[in-house]
């Protein structure tokens, strides 16, 4: 179905690294940049409506 491995949660964590503490400074601001980028990196290979939505609940519980 889908491959995902270990470059594409390297590409999320390198998202989330590069960001600053003088931009982001709460848990709210992180959650935000946590999610952008797994929307970038792993949203955009979806090719099913269902995945979509799939992945749009499990990210917005948090």
């Amino acid at each position: 179905h889908y491959i995902f491995n270990l470059r594409d949660l390297s590409r999320i964590f390198n998202g989330l690294v590069s960001t600053t503490p003088e931009r982001f400074q709460t848990a709210a601001q992180m959650t935000r940049v946590w999610r952008n980028e797994c929307l970038r990196v792993l949203y955009d290979r979806l090719i099913d409506t269902t995945d979509r939505k799939f992945i749009d609940v499990c990210l917005s519980k948090n």
